[in-house]
């Protein structure tokens, strides 16, 4: 398991964890497990507070990621690599290439990840021209609604 989702799971596994500490803006708290593993909560919805825990020692390449949380069969890895791809800090045209060199992903894991993925469209839009915007946006679009037919087909 690298990822748990939801309040009441995640207030479970952090009771038997100890808390290390958090980063300097107070948002990431950190934990070690009695595997002496570390862990960490981010918030991934600042106006719920919604929060998600998270293994520190995953890959930091995409798909390294997607493939370690696919080959899970946890579904707190499905939901979490969602909840995670959701704050934009990846890139989603990534999202759709491994969904298309991989289409044997089970059935019941792309449904997990896509009911937890809810993009943002985080394009940085100063300075742009309209047209530039315009096409950005389109391939944005695009690109998430691809990411919604691979994993619901």
């Amino acid at each position: 398991m690298y990822f748990v989702v939801g309040i009441k799971n995640i207030k479970t596994n952090i009771k038997t964890m100890d808390r290390i500490g958090e980063d300097k803006s107070g948002w990431i708290k950190y934990y070690k497990d009695k595997n002496n593993e570390e862990w960490e909560e981010i918030v991934i919805d600042d106006r719920s507070f919604t929060t998600l825990l998270k293994k520190t020692a995953l890959p930091k390449n995409i798909y390294e990621l997607m493939e370690l949380c696919f080959s899970s069969k946890n579904e707190n890895d499905w939901q979490g690599l969602g909840q995670l791809f959701s704050q934009g800090k990846y890139a989603y045209i990534d999202i759709e290439k491994f969904l298309i060199k991989n289409p044997n992903i089970k059935k019941n894991r792309r449904l997990k990840f896509i009911e937890s993925f809810h993009p943002i469209d985080n394009r940085d839009m100063v300075g742009k021209h309209f047209k530039d915007m315009y096409s950005s946006y389109e391939e944005y679009k695009r690109t998430i609604i691809n990411i919604n037919k691979l994993c619901r087909k």
